[in-house]
């Protein structure tokens, strides 16, 4: 028989140990040495043909059934699969077999185990479904559990993700902004939006100044006085005009007193008009006082056109004060429209106060919009009767809306509860300046899957390094775990390497019954003989029971090797050394005796017999019950 090559490629652990145990006894020629169903059923060890099959010594092997129960839970980078344990006699392992896709035909053999447990190294970001069928020890197999197979999928590796986001994060637009200084008030005169250039341009502005061919000026005033009533009025008119160009001023202004109320109000027009070119301001003031109450309001527009462009701005103020609040509302509105494109402004403020309430508000609005595109930002802010406060911010672009908001609200009771919350696909905190290179994102929150890269980026909270003193987690996938102590109702595990397990109980195989509290949440097993199905292995305080098929002890000293085993009710041991024993029926193939005295002896002290050799046999009656031995 030739000799197999060393196994190196990277297999599972007990995959690995089962394929260096079948290389070790195909190779080797001692007691541990493969033989053939030939040479067994030759040397009369076990019935039957070379075509019926070996009949084991001591029991039969069952057809294999298929097994139950699969499932795959996903690990950081291993994919846990487990399934029900064999319910057949003389099962040796189990194989798992595994595909990218659910094709049965084109899945792949992965591993093979004794125990109903397999750990799939797979790495980070893995998808896989298996399928698993029992071989039993005759090497027949049986059906797979199912012809679909049981998805599993590992973790994506955490550290690469928050990688990838923090490169998306510090390279936004967003984050650059928030990474530059605030430089408009004290910028140059060539910085666009700063203080000094809006001075410069309004310098310039003054210093030019055109001339004008016709002009006309109109005063009108008048005064009237009764009984009951006083009133004053003054109109002024001021306009000059060149073939299409016009330039007007126009103002107005009325008193009025009598015994109920007094009012003022003024008129302010100013027009420029060049062909199609126009520019206007307006203003009207009000102001008006009565024995209960006082008023006043402003009005205030501005306007500036070229063709079809146009730049306008509106403000309203209003102020009042009677016997029961006081209120004040200012209103502005700034556009800017070309074509289809057009920019807007609106701030509204609002204060109330009476005898019992005092509400403040604000709600300013940004809005763009080109052809069928519309993006808008609203701040709202208000604060009502001291006891509730409210301040958010949102984005709202073609429909998809995001902000955040603060809040905080006193109840009926006295309790107040404060919120932060935040509308966005992505939340992060980062710290740095502009150059993305040097910003650092410890903390980052996707709301909806992304693809980063060619790289898909889930739904989830990612940390760079995070301190939790108590968590609640429904299902972890950790990479590697150090703990002072774990303490846990049920532990599924594919492996323990190294030290120690201690209790007081320990179950193998089998499925339980847990003892329960008032929550559901178990407490313990039920080990009073209710369990689902049977422990194969049950180790307690009043001993240890192997409900398996066959029992070894390996020798962990230089090559592996089983000086004992039960198999199917059959106890085979290798070589023993044996103190006392008392034998009903005894089937010895060949003795080798060296001291025969010393043996003659000690049946003599055990019962009476004789021991007599005849022809190179020793034969021993022991009441009337006879030995033989041939040396």
């Amino acid at each position: 028989m030739a000799r197999l090559p060393t196994v190196t490629s990277p297999l599972p652990r007990d995959l690995q140990q089962f394929v260096q145990r079948v290389r070790e006894a195909l190779d080797s020629g001692g007691p541990d040495a493969v033989v053939t169903a030939r040479q067994l059923i030759a040397s009369g060890v076990v019935g039957g043909s070379l075509t019926g099959g070996i009949t084991p010594i001591g029991g039969t092997v069952e057809a294999p059934r298929a097994p139950s129960g699969l499932t795959a839970s996903g690990a950081l980078a291993s994919i846990i699969v487990s399934w029900t344990g064999p319910q057949y006699k003389g099962h040796a392992y189990t194989e798992i077999w595994a595909h990218t896709s659910d094709l049965i035909g084109e899945a792949t053999l992965v591993g093979m185990t004794a125990g109903n447990n397999f750990a799939h190294n797979l790495g980070s970001a893995a998808v896989r479904y298996y399928w698993v069928r029992n071989v039993n020890q005759n090497g027949v197999v049986s059906a797979f559990n199912a012809t679909n197979g049981v998805e599993g999928s590992t973790g994506q590796d955490p550290a690469y993700l928050l990688t990838l986001l923090t490169d998306e994060i510090t390279s936004s637009q967003l984050a650059s902004s928030l990474g530059t200084r605030i430089d408009l008030i004290d910028g140059a005169d060539t910085v666009v939006g700063s203080v000094n250039e809006r001075v410069k341009i309004e310098r310039l502005a003054r210093q030019s100044s055109d001339s004008t061919i016709n002009s006309a000026i109109s005063s009108e005033e008048s005064a009237r006085q009764s009984a009951d009533a006083a009133t004053t009025s003054q109109v002024n008119n001021a306009i000059s005009q060149t073939q299409n160009n016009a330039a007007a001023v126009i103002s107005e202004q009325t008193t009025r007193a009598d015994a109920d109320a007094a009012t003022a109000s003024q008129l302010n027009g100013v027009v420029s008009e060049a062909q199609n070119n126009r520019a206007a301001i307006s203003s009207e003031i009000i102001t008006r006082a009565t024995a209960t109450s006082a008023v006043a309001s402003q009005l205030v527009g501005m306007e500036a056109t070229v063709n079809n462009n146009t730049s306008a701005l509106a403000a309203e103020s209003t102020v009042r004060a009677d016997d029961d609040s006081a209120n004040a509302a200012q209103s502005t509105v700034i556009v800017s429209a070309v074509n289809t494109a057009q920019a807007a402004i609106s701030t509204e403020a609002t204060t109330r106060a009476t005898n019992d309430t005092a509400t403040a508000s604000q709600i300013t609005t940004l809005q763009s919009s080109v052809g069928g595109n519309t993006a808008s930002i609203s701040t709202q802010q208000s604060a009502v009767n001291g006891l509730n406060a409210q301040y958010t911010v949102k984005i709202d672009n073609n429909g998809a809306v995001a902000g955040f908001g603060l809040a905080s609200t006193t109840t009926g009771s006295g309790n107040i509860t404060s919120e932060f919350i935040v509308n966005a696909d992505r939340f992060a905190i980062m710290r740095g300046g502009s150059d993305s290179t040097a910003a650092v994102v410890p903390f980052a929150v996707q709301a909806s899957e992304q693809t980063i890269n060619g790289e898909t980026v889930p739904v989830g909270v990612y940390m760079d390094t995070a301190f939790i003193k108590n968590g609640t987690i429904t299902n972890a996938k950790i990479g590697s775990l150090t703990a002072d102590k774990i303490t846990a109702s049920l532990l599924n595990t594919v492996d323990f390497y190294g030290n120690t397990i201690a209790g007081s109980s320990i179950y193998l195989g089998g499925t339980v019954k847990y003892l329960q509290d008032s929550d559901q949440n178990n407490i313990g097993i039920d080990a009073a003989g209710n369990w689902t199905v049977a422990p194969k292995v049950s180790m307690t305080s009043t001993g240890a029971v192997f409900a398996v098929d066959a029992f070894t002890i390996d020798n962990p000293g230089g090559t592996d090797v089983t000086p004992f085993s039960i198999t199917s009710d059959v106890v085979s041991i290798d070589s023993a050394l044996i103190k006392d024993a008392s034998i009903s029926l005894a089937q010895i193939d060949t003795a080798n005796i060296t001291d025969l005295s010393s043996i003659k002896a000690d049946i003599g002290t055990v019962t009476a017999g004789t021991l007599q050799s005849t022809d190179g046999k020793f034969v021993i009656d022991l009441d009337n019950k006879t030995i033989s031995i041939e040396t």
